[in-house]
């Protein structure tokens, strides 16, 4: 492996300060507009899921009875949904 010089470390200045301390202001400002679109679309998820429910029940084809979801959740492509996107790796619960 070639002998790699290290450049030689010069002062920060304040013209360094201020510059870095923008490139973290963008990467602030994109994270929380990051959050804000997720929000938003999980936001319209849940309103449709409501709807959807609201629905079902106003036609009488729910709300006669009681089921155990965990026996929904265990069918296929719900669990996937529900373990990617609730499913918190470091206690291994479900969680948002």
């Amino acid at each position: 492996m070639p002998n790699i010089k290290k450049p030689k470390s010069a002062a920060v200045t304040e013209t360094h300060k201020q510059a870095f301390d923008e490139i973290v202001s963008i990467i602030r400002n994109a994270r929380k507009k990051t959050f804000q679109t997720v929000n938003t679309v999980l936001i319209d998820l849940y309103w449709q899921v409501g709807e959807y429910i609201s629905r079902k029940v106003q036609s009488a084809a729910w709300g006669e009875g009681v089921i155990d979801v965990s026996e929904i959740l265990q069918l296929g492509e719900i669990k996937r949904i529900f373990e990617a996107w609730f499913f918190c790796p470091t206690n291994g619960i479900l969680e948002c």
